[in-house]
């Protein structure tokens, strides 16, 4: 399955070795048992960075953005455009403007994004590990540990690495570059019991 990493950074440039080290992310999340490795797909301009590891037809690139997912519709369209519509369907989308830069999820959530918001650095994925493995440290968060007890899994939200956050499902992260503030908008579904009459 096609995971994807998306870096910026506040100021300056990324160092002439992120390629590699991008790749090397990128291997790191193919499986053992998976004999095919190429496919991955690797851009570094400036102060912007991205990676897509196994990519496939489910992934959809242009200079502004990457999608990964199916969406439909007339709003489908312009996708890559901060700011803009949100397109229907089952996605995980990233897009940057000169002065902003924008992650979303689909209503459903059906593909995870964690994002970390650093002093200098901002990166977001559909791989907690591929953020891991890309600031080169870990932070174990103990609030999994109940979870991994109870369901061997680290539960809905929560990251292994304390410094990750889950954007939940219909949301968005918007950075804005210049003043380095994040904000989150989310419009989560909400279900609301009725009362009918047995007839």
């Amino acid at each position: 399955m096609a995971r994807i990493l998306f870096a910026c950074l506040r100021s300056g440039t990324f160092p002439p070795d992120t390629a590699d080290r991008l790749l090397a992310v990128c291997n790191a999340l193919v499986p053992d048992n998976v004999t095919r490795r190429s496919g991955h797909r690797v851009r570094v301009n400036h102060n912007l960075a991205r990676a897509v590891s196994m990519s496939t037809d489910a992934v959809q690139e242009s200079d502004t953005g990457l999608l990964l997912g199916i969406p439909f519709g007339d709003k489908g369209r312009d996708w890559d455009r901060p700011g803009g519509a949100v397109p229907d369907g089952n996605f995980a989308l990233f897009r940057h403007g000169e002065n902003e830069l924008e992650v979303l999820t689909d209503g459903a959530g059906s593909r995870t994004i964690w994002y970390y918001h650093g002093d200098d650095l901002f990166l977001a994925a559909t791989s907690q590990r591929a953020i891991i493995r890309f600031l080169g440290s870990f932070s174990f968060d103990r609030r999994v540990i109940p979870w991994v007890l109870s369901t061997g899994s680290p539960g809905p939200e929560f990251s292994w690495d304390r410094r990750l956050r889950r954007l939940p499902p219909d949301a968005s992260v918007l950075l804005d570059r210049r003043s380095w503030k994040m904000s989150l908008e989310a419009n989560p579904i909400v279900f609301c019991a009725q009362q009918r009459s047995r007839k």
